[in-house]
């Protein structure tokens, strides 16, 4: 993912306050400080006094007094999802669930012997939620999927000189994941060898069990930061966050049955379908609760700025972010 933001006070003025495209933002979640929304996400170079320099930059932490500074995003999904394959379904218009997810992000800094400071900010980077209703088109694929990347970090800070800082920050991860799916009779096997239960007048899209996987697992990473103020008006700066690639070793596998209703026609012998269905459900079949393992990657961000003070009012911000 690339950014750029740029802003002007100038702009405001003139109507034209503009942040230019980000693509691939994909379960990054950018919005970690409202100062520095406020700014487009730009200020690596000269982050906002107000903490979340523990995210943008952890060289920027101050060294003159301590800020505690408390805060968050509501991140609200929507869209919506048409068929158009021509078949029964052909029209049909799925829309995600109409809902509101919290992302707060807390940051405590406290300057010592002059130089130094030390920090612990807790935010979460990524993460996301996509939730559709049971019935949705794409319910056999997933119709809910959860990811909560939330990072505790603890941070120290260096005063180099008057022009140079640097800071480095552990990363303790907490990574919750959840996914939903649904499960299509019709495209079973009726016996091992036989055909699908569609051949046998089980319809398309006939729900018969709803899967959950759930899991969740620690891991660690780093953060770091280098500010340079070359002059009063003209600053450096750069941030590293590493990636993480975040192994769920005891996830659980939930599956409970759908009841269909449905029977085998009087030439296979009547049976209600439910019930040739429950073994597999029942402990040691094919269907029963089971544990999991998956992997999630968080990539590594790099961000490298400048900003330059223009006029006595106006200072302008250029961000470049690249997200592995």
């Amino acid at each position: 993912m690339y950014r750029f933001s740029a802003i002007c006070v100038i702009a405001v003025v003139l109507g034209a306050l503009a942040a230019g495209p980000v693509s691939a933002q994909g379960f990054g979640v950018y919005e970690q400080g409202a100062c520095m929304m406020g700014r487009g996400g730009a200020g690596v170079a000269d982050p906002c006094p107000d903490g979340s320099g523990i995210f943008f930059n952890p060289a920027a932490l101050s060294v003159e007094a301590m800020q505690v500074t408390l805060g968050g995003a509501l991140i609200g999904p929507r869209g919506n999802f048409t068929d158009t394959s021509g078949g029964a379904l052909n029209g049909r218009v799925s829309t995600l669930n109409n809902k509101w997810y919290p992302v707060p992000n807390i940051y405590l800094s406290m300057p010592f012997a002059k130089k130094y400071a030390f920090g612990v900010g807790v935010f979460a980077p990524y993460g996301l939620t996509t939730d559709w209703p049971e019935n949705s088109q794409g319910r056999f694929l997933g119709y809910k999927s959860v990811v909560q990347g939330v990072y505790i970090q603890p941070t120290f800070s260096a005063k180099l000189s008057d022009k140079l800082s640097v800071g480095i920050g552990v990363d303790l991860t907490y990574l919750n994941v959840e996914l939903r799916q649904r499960v299509d009779l019709s495209t079973q096997l009726l016996t091992s060898t036989g055909p699908t239960f569609v051949a046998v007048g089980i319809p398309a899209n006939t729900d018969f069990a709803d899967v959950q996987l759930k899991g969740n697992a620690l891991h660690a990473g780093y953060h770091l930061g280098l500010l340079l103020r070359a002059s009063d008006r003209l600053s450096f700066g750069i941030r590293y966050l590493s990636g993480q690639k975040v192994t769920i070793s005891e996830g659980a596998i939930t599956t409970t049955q759908i009841m269909t209703g449905y029977k085998l026609p009087p030439s296979l012998g009547g049976s209600p379908v439910d019930a040739l269905l429950a073994p597999q459900f029942a402990s040691g079949g094919k269907l029963s609760n089971q544990s999991a393992t998956t992997a999630i990657p968080l990539p590594a961000q790099l961000v490298a700025g400048v900003a330059l003070k223009a006029t006595p009012a106006v200072k302008l911000f250029f961000d470049y972010q690249y997200t592995n």
